[in-house]
């Protein structure tokens, strides 16, 4: 995570197929709950959790798309907005519980 912390932007490409969108991405995790600025495509359901304050969304993952992308990012104001718990574990034990007490 530390190593996470120190870069300036994360890049995520991943085409939008089945198989890309069947689970979803630990390193869009780590890099949401790390508060770093994100540039990826549209793959599993990425556009529930990320907004345009979070990063960049790129409609394909074409080269000119991208490098514009990093261009915009290298030259805006997206900064680190540290610690981000969406994801922490914490926050989804209730519901878990339920869950699995309906299962029984």
């Amino acid at each position: 995570v530390r190593y996470v912390l120190s870069w300036d932007c994360v890049i995520f490409i991943r085409e939008a197929d089945r198989r890309n969108s069947a689970g979803f991405p630990t390193k869009f995790v780590e890099a949401y709950t790390s508060g770093v600025p994100i540039i990826t495509t549209d793959v599993s359901d990425i556009s529930d959790y990320m907004n345009e304050s979070r990063g960049i969304f790129l409609k394909t993952a074409d080269k000119d798309q991208l490098s514009e992308a990093m261009i915009q990012m290298i030259s805006s104001p997206y900064k680190n907005s540290g610690l981000d718990y969406t994801f922490h574990y914490e926050n989804y034990m209730d519901i878990t519980e339920r869950w699995l007490n309906k299962a029984l």
